[in-house]
């Protein structure tokens, strides 16, 4: 999931000069605990299953309701 600490990472990830180890720095940033389990999205890794995006259709809250209403 993006998040202000991913999108720092990635930079890194891309930068070809860079020769810090990113397994280290997501280490010192507290792996993925802050983002996880303390809920601080912008502090952390919200990790989410690679398939993600390939769920379809995404229904609107209405939508999803409805469906889980629907017992007939």
């Amino acid at each position: 999931m993006r998040t202000r600490t991913a999108d720092h990472l990635a930079a890194l990830l891309q930068d070809r000069h860079n020769a810090l180890d990113l397994d280290d720095e997501i280490r010192k940033l507290g792996r993925l605990r802050p983002g996880m389990l303390l809920g601080q999205m912008n502090e952390g890794i919200i990790s989410v299953n690679t398939g993600i995006d390939i769920i379809q259709p995404i229904p609107s809250v209405q939508e999803l309701v409805d469906s889980l209403l629907d017992v007939g």
